[in-house]
Parts: structure tokens; C-alpha cells; sequence
């Protein structure tokens, strides 16, 4: 038996499927924010709380504070899509997004390399914002994200096709 008692309505949180969790259309998207303090952070802060994103921002270099950044109660409830915003990420900034089924921008202070962006890619990334972009680039970015869509800036993509590249041998 089920029981109705308005905004607790759903007896399960949200599922993953893949890497993506699934969300009830037309909810406002949350975005979750790690990274190390400092400049690169507080410039995303200010960027998200100017443009009014429902923000959560965490630091996450332990296990236990992983664990319980999964385990709040908006990360399991939240029933619109979560964003996870890693500014300069680590390796194990990447777990948060990954058991919460985000879609994931990075924000980095240096411009990558080639293999550095496409391990970005690999582990996740949906998009790519340089730092010194990120006051006129990260809320465009996070709206394209939030419906689906892969975003780097044309340089970027550029390094990354030109590193890609693979001759093909012609079939005479």
C-alpha cells in the first residue's frame, strides 16, 4: 500500500541508469560543486550564486566526506537533474559525480594537454570550461549540459581532434 503525503509522494529516490540518474522533466537542475579552496573555487561560487543555480558545494578529499555528500538527503531526493562542477579536479573528485549520476563540467585553471583532455572525456566529462572563461562561459555551459549536450570551447576541440587524428591505411 501506498501513501500520498504531498511532496513525499515517491517511496524510492531517483534511479541511475548508466551514468546519468533519472529525473522528472521540468525540475530545476541542482549542481554540486568540489574542489580545493581557493581562487578557482571562489570565482565558481560567485559565478552560481550571481546567476541563482541551486548550489551545493562540498569538499570531498576524504572517504567519510564522500560518503556522506552521497549519502545527504537532497543527493538520494533530489528528483530534477544534478550537475557536478569540478574545479580543478583530482582523482577522486570523480566518485561524487559517479554515484549520484551527474552530468559533469570541469572548470581548470591551465589549459590541459591533449591526453590530459581526452582522460577528462574518458572519465566523465561532458564539458570543459578554462577557468579564465568561466564568469561569461559556465552558466551558458551548465544549460547546455543540463539537456543532453557535450560543450568545449573550439580550441579545445581543436587540440583534441588534431591529437586523434589516426592515418588509415587506403584499400587498393
Amino acid at each position: 500500500m501506498t501513501v500520498d503525503v504531498g511532496s513525499s509522494r515517491h517511496a524510492t529516490p531517483p534511479r541511475i541508469v548508466g551514468r546519468v540518474r533519472v529525473e522528472e522533466p521540468g525540475r530545476s537542475p541542482l549542481v554540486v560543486v568540489l574542489g580545493s579552496a581557493g581562487p578557482g573555487l571562489t570565482r565558481v561560487h560567485r559565478v552560481l550564486v550571481s546567476a541563482g543555480v541551486p548550489v551545493v558545494f562540498g569538499e570531498v578529499r576524504t572517504e567519510a566526506a564522500r560518503t556522506q555528500l552521497i549519502a545527504d538527503h537532497w543527493a538520494r531526493w533530489q528528483r530534477g537533474p544534478v550537475l557536478a562542477v569540478l574545479v580543478d579536479p583530482v582523482p577522486v573528485d570523480w566518485s561524487v559525480p559517479t554515484a549520484l549520476g551527474a552530468r559533469t563540467v570541469v572548470v581548470l585553471s591551465a589549459d590541459p594537454d591533449p591526453t590530459s583532455l581526452a582522460d577528462l572525456l574518458l572519465r566523465g566529462a561532458c564539458a570543459v570550461v578554462r577557468g579564465a572563461e568561466v564568469d561569461q562561459d559556465l552558466a551558458p555551459v551548465l544549460s547546455l549540459v543540463v539537456r543532453g549536450y557535450v560543450a568545449m570551447d573550439a580550441a579545445r576541440m581543436a587540440d583534441l581532434t588534431d591529437a586523434a587524428v589516426v592515418q588509415v591505411p587506403s584499400h587498393q
